[in-house]
């Protein structure tokens, strides 16, 4: 029979697995329990540790504001730019034409007028002292602006008063004014020697008509320039011819209108009288105008001239 092993052996096998138990179970509880340790390093390690956590903090939650920040300016930006209408195309200005120069003047040229030669029929009987008196007083002027407005022109005048009178009719030739200093200086002499009633001798004037016909045919049969481009003839007058020789007036003047261009008008000097139907009729017979009086006697003639 075999003796039995009485010796305690206290590192037997069970001993053992009870140890490692043990041991695994504390270092599984020391491990959960472990961050509840209290701290038993320097505290100024822990200040300063805590300190930057909080900068770290801080600077996170600034860099999160700015970001948001810059976020909602981006969404603004692009509302806007979502909002604002399209640039409406400006149209480019038409260029501006260059101004075409005007054509300098020729030194000394007049192109207002026409070469012109002017005849004007003077009523010289009583009542026409005014017209004989602005005349003489106008005569200068007036020989000095038409000859300005025109290049070349010729004036002559033919004085008439009753057929009653010795001498009814009394003629300055037509002659072109610049031509010479002398063919002014006649007409402004002409001019000043005329007086009314010019002409009467011993004869009388005890009725209302004018030797009308008689002054036109004298004025028609002028020594009229062949290349001149505009005649003209204008009756100053405050009275009608005779009646007999209405027809035979008229006549006269649609013959003498009826070659080059010729024209008759009438510068009627009374401003309060209608203009009588005769002298109107003259004036259409001779394509020109009709002027009433109330204005100067040169302003009255041109405006005579000026015919369409």
């Amino acid at each position: 029979m075999q003796r039995r092993n009485r010796e305690i052996n206290i590192f037997s096998m069970s001993a053992l697995d009870l140890f490692a138990s043990g041991m695994g179970a504390f270092i599984l509880i020391a491990i959960l329990l472990f961050p509840y340790f209290p701290h038993t390093g320097d505290s100024a390690d822990t200040d300063a540790l805590k300190q930057a956590l909080e900068d770290a903090n801080a600077s996170a939650d600034a860099q999160s504001a700015t970001i948001e920040e810059l976020q909602r300016q981006l969404a603004e930006a692009l509302k806007l730019l979502a909002e604002k209408p399209e640039p409406v195309p400006v149209p480019k200005p038409a260029p501006i034409p260059k101004p075409v120069p005007e054509p300098k003047p020729v030194p000394g040229s007049k192109t207002q007028f026409p070469d012109m030669d002017l005849v004007l029929m003077l009523d010289v009987t009583g009542s026409m002292g005014k017209s004989l008196s602005a005349l003489k007083r106008e005569i200068v002027s007036f020989v000095s602006v038409t000859d300005k407005l025109s290049n070349s022109i010729g004036i002559g005048i033919v004085a008439y008063g009753d057929r009653q009178y010795q001498r009814p009719v009394t003629v300055h030739p037509l002659r072109r004014i610049s031509d010479s200093p002398q063919n002014f200086n006649r007409l402004r002499q002409f001019v000043n020697s005329l007086q009314l009633r010019h002409g009467i001798g011993g004869g009388r004037n005890d009725d209302t008509p004018e030797a009308l016909y008689a002054g036109l045919k004298q004025a028609v049969s002028s020594q009229w320039r062949p290349e001149v481009e505009q005649r003209m003839i204008v009756v100053i007058t405050d009275a009608t011819g005779y009646p007999e020789e209405r027809n035979a007036t008229l006549n006269l003047a649609k013959k003498f209108v009826s070659s080059k261009k010729s024209r008759v008008s009438v510068l009627f000097v009374t401003p309060d009288e209608p203009v009588p139907l005769d002298l109107k009729d003259l004036a259409r017979s001779g394509k020109g105008t009709v002027v009433e009086g109330g204005t100067s006697l040169t302003a009255g003639i041109l405006q005579a001239i000026l015919v369409d």
